[in-house]
């Protein structure tokens, strides 16, 4: 019999679609943020990465978990939508004065306005299972994103990519104005949903946190010039998970209605495999050509490169347990892995940069761990109720 990765010639098309448009984007982001190494040097590079990972904590702050929200249960039928743009518009706008006074630098403030007005008008496409305009919104942001950086770099360093990330998603906030003025603001959804959005909101806050404590961490107290190290090779990590964040993407508003999902999961972290080999032998020697002042970025990407086989199968699991409205394992999984983060940084810090690779790479290994094991707990549950 026929092993069959896609349900219907549907699925195909949407995951093309999906593929081509965050392949594209995403990759032409990359080269964008190699280049910016190159103008920016270590430890302005590094800098700039620790403002992210401030801003990236703040947004998820501000979005409380809506972003997931709206997907799934826009995905239901629900229309979750407007009260939740109307709350965020608020939320964004509180972290963005807050952030200003606190470190006296608007790029952040803009940097989580943008992200925040994106990405939940995204969630909504994505719910809805328009997966082409998905795409498009996608690319369009990325273009925006590098071309108003490129301009701004030159005139307000790291601050200028700051704000013209936030200008490339507030571009898109005609969709949340249009909702507001043509649909009602139901209150009463938020109670309704109050459990799934809470658990959202873990989720979000803690895969946030997950993933900048690390830049966090190592800037402040090891120095920013390192950190711009760690973060171009985090950068490169960023380039290798583009296909398993597609295939998540698809997955999630289909785990949702409990459609067929396994086949094409299987098949990505099998590819997850062989891209970890291309990065940790291939990648490593290009950036060596490409980016030499970056003495110590090749030995990073060497190790985190095997990060994304763990990273696969968390994903793939996580679309499982989100779809099926069961956060609480997404935020055990993080949690647990921030923790082995932390530890391992500390403790292997007397090993530099190898150090923090292999702390990243325990910290996957570690979430996926426990999401293998609990799923193998269900199954086993699951097969014992079918045989009474």
């Amino acid at each position: 019999m026929k092993w069959k990765i896609f349900e219907n010639s549907e699925d195909s098309k949407n995951i093309s679609s999906l593929g081509i448009a965050s392949v594209g984007a995403n990759g032409i982001t990359a080269l964008f943020w190699i280049y910016l190494a190159q103008v920016l040097g270590e430890e302005n590079y590094g800098e700039l990465g620790y403002f992210i990972a401030i801003a990236s904590i703040a947004y998820s702050i501000a979005i409380w978990g809506s972003d997931r929200a709206i997907t799934v249960y826009v995905a239901k039928g629900v229309n979750i939508q407007p009260v939740i743009y109307f709350s965020t518009l608020i939320s964004s706008g509180i972290a963005a004065v807050i952030l200003f006074f606190s470190f006296e630098n608007i790029g952040i403030s803009f940097f989580v306005i943008g992200a925040i007005i994106f990405n939940i008008t995204q969630a909504e496409i994505l719910g809805r299972k328009h997966y082409k305009r998905y795409s498009k919104h996608l690319i369009l942001q990325k273009i925006i994103f590098i071309v108003l950086s490129l301009v701004l770099v030159y005139f307000l360093d790291s601050t200028g990519v700051l704000i013209g990330f936030g200008i490339s998603g507030i571009v898109f906030s005609k969709q949340i104005f249009n909702s507001l003025k043509n649909q009602k603001i139901d209150f009463n959804i938020l109670k309704q949903k109050a459990g799934f959005i809470a658990n959202s909101y873990g989720t979000d806050l803690i895969s946030k946190t997950h993933s900048s404590i690390d830049k966090l961490i190592i800037g402040p107290i090891f120095g920013f010039a390192i950190l711009g190290n760690y973060y171009l090779g985090m950068q490169i990590f960023a380039v290798m998970i583009i296909l398993p964040e597609i295939v998540f993407t698809f997955t999630l508003p289909k785990d949702a209605t409990s459609e067929k999902t396994k086949k094409i999961k299987i098949l990505i972290v099998i590819v997850s495999v062989g891209i970890a080999l291309l990065g940790a032998f291939v990648a490593p020697v290009a950036l060596t050509y490409f980016i030499p002042e970056f003495g110590e970025a090749p030995i990073i990407i060497s190790i985190i490169s095997f990060a994304i086989i763990p990273y696969t199968i968390s994903s793939m699991l996580h679309s499982k347990f989100l779809g099926e409205e069961k956060s609480r394992h997404f935020i055990i999984s993080f949690a647990l892995s921030i923790i082995a983060l932390v530890i391992s940084i500390f403790g292997l810090s007397e090993l530099g940069v190898i150090g923090f690779a292999l702390a990243f790479l325990l910290s996957e290994i570690v979430k996926a761990g426990y999401l293998l094991i609990i799923s193998g707990i269900e199954k086993i549950s699951e097969e014992k109720q079918e045989t009474k």
